[in-house]
């Protein structure tokens, strides 16, 4: 704009000039395998914690299931199936929370006592209804629980918040 209202001859720099592309300000998204280590390693463990740890994350699959039981681990680790539970509990209040979770329900279950929903009606539901609430059943489950339709249906909007896969926000998948 300036070039077209000067009365001489001016001139100015292209835009194209030696200046970084774009691309090298990118950084590559952090892995869910690389979040979680790294959260590990700020408990100090020592060698056998640290290995089991490994084992564990990297049978966790992209939506941060654990795969294998925990007897697997404790067998690939030659550690005690105790020790491996205690790692495993630690790694569940990781963030993000309901991550190695063995399954749905567990999952949900993290991320509720998380919240501090623990011995609740959203616990009851996640724990003895879950095939309910998949089908939209909410007057089996108000009948089963002796509850009124408001408060199921208030737990249930607690429920729907929760992240069933937790890995999601770590992959590196791109929606289609």
């Amino acid at each position: 704009l300036d070039e077209y209202n000067a009365p001489g001859r001016t001139h100015f720099e292209s835009e194209d000039r030696d200046t970084p592309r774009f691309e090298s300000f990118i950084a590559r998204k952090e892995s869910l395998n690389d979040h979680l280590l790294w959260q590990f390693i700020m408990t100090k463990p020592n060698k056998e914690e640290e290995r089991i740890a490994s084992l564990i994350i990297g049978n966790l699959n992209k939506d941060g299931y654990l795969d294998v039981s925990a007897d697997e681990i404790a067998e690939m680790s030659a550690s005690s199936d105790e020790k491996v539970e205690e790692i495993l509990a630690l790694m569940q209040t990781f963030d993000p929370i309901g991550v190695c979770a063995r399954d749905l329900k567990e999952c949900l279950l993290l991320q509720a006592n998380h919240l501090g929903f623990n011995d609740t009606i959203v616990t009851e539901i996640i724990t003895n209804h879950l095939p309910n609430l998949e089908k939209k059943n909410y007057k089996i489950i108000c009948k089963t629980l002796k509850k009124s339709l408001d408060e199921v249906v208030s737990a249930v909007n607690v429920i729907t918040s929760l992240e069933p896969k937790p890995g999601r926000e770590f992959s590196d998948e791109t929606p289609q």
